[in-house]
């Protein structure tokens, strides 16, 4: 009988599109995306492509639509090829033979993900089986997938950031002899993340600036004490950027921990009897 529970790995994005925006536009952004069929190098063999999209229709009212990211391996027929029978390369005859058709490519795997227009975060399955595609390898496919699209489309300027582990703020603030705390802003999308994350965002918009790095150094020989102030703009820039702490250890070693280095990672269970991967994908947002 076939292993029926498994373990899957859980990851998200989140995606911001300056203003003028709105839940609606979020959808017709990722149309725009998947009509455009574009193909994107990861790596020197692999490739992504953002597949099929589903619930488009209902996206705005549903608060979800779901969809696809397809890896394959891009097989360079140009390259040196193995002959397992002789142990060497393949000679320039045997090459010939090879017929694979261009629109044909190996090895495919798909990724599946949810995203939630009210909130613009886009969460997927970061491993399942064989399956696999790191949060960082997804931000920089949807970068500049969605930005080349945003351009050629007229709609607002995109960022793509990973959404960082719930803990991860909190390890940076508390680094032994923290002395220096470095703050990375895209600009944020405000739309539910309360007064402060609205005002930051219009005050950057206001000045036309896509981002902004702030950095507060401690007096020679003291600690950082950071205030409710600096960590509620510090939530801001872990959502929508990277902060960075730098500290010492008790031999004056420094220490430096960032929170993008620990991007949010769930493992969930799947019982294949009574769920799919994608149920328990639609629930990990609420848990």
């Amino acid at each position: 009988m076939a292993k029926q529970i498994r373990t899957i790995t859980i990851s998200a994005l989140n995606v911001a599109m300056h203003r003028p925006h709105s839940p609606q536009r979020y959808v017709d952004l990722f149309r725009a995306a998947h009509a455009a069929r574009r193909l994107y190098s990861q790596g020197e063999i692999h490739g992504l492509m953002l597949g099929r999209l589903q619930g488009l229709r209902d996206a705005v009212e549903a608060n979800e639509f779901t969809g696809e990211v397809y890896r394959f391996v891009k097989v360079d027929a140009n390259e040196p090829w193995f002959d397992t029978r002789t142990r060497r390369q393949a000679t320039p005859e045997e090459v010939e033979q090879i017929a694979i058709p261009e629109h044909l490519l190996a090895h495919m795997q798909r990724i599946q993900f949810v995203f939630y227009p009210r909130e613009h975060q886009l969460w997927f399955v970061a491993k399942d089986k064989k399956d696999a595609l790191s949060v960082g390898a997804m931000e920089k496919f949807f970068q500049p997938l969605l930005e080349q699209t945003a351009n050629e489309h007229q709609f607002p300027e995109i960022a793509v950031t990973a959404l960082p582990d719930e803990d991860a703020l909190d390890e940076v603030f508390d680094i032994p002899g923290l002395h220096r705390i470095e703050l990375s802003f895209k600009r944020p999308n405000p739309d539910d993340a309360g007064d402060l994350e609205a005002k930051f965002e219009e005050r950057l918009a206001a000045m036309n600036v896509r981002s902004r790095q702030e950095t507060l150094a401690a007096a020679r020989g003291q600690e950082l004490q950071p205030d409710d102030q600096l960590r509620a703009e510090a939530e801001v820039a872990a959502r929508n950027g990277n902060v960075k702490g730098i500290g010492r250890d008790d031999f004056g070693r420094p220490i430096e921990r960032t929170t993008a280095q620990k991007p949010k990672r769930l493992y969930m269970r799947v019982n294949s009897a009574i769920e799919t991967a994608l149920d328990v994908l639609r629930r990990a947002k609420d848990e």
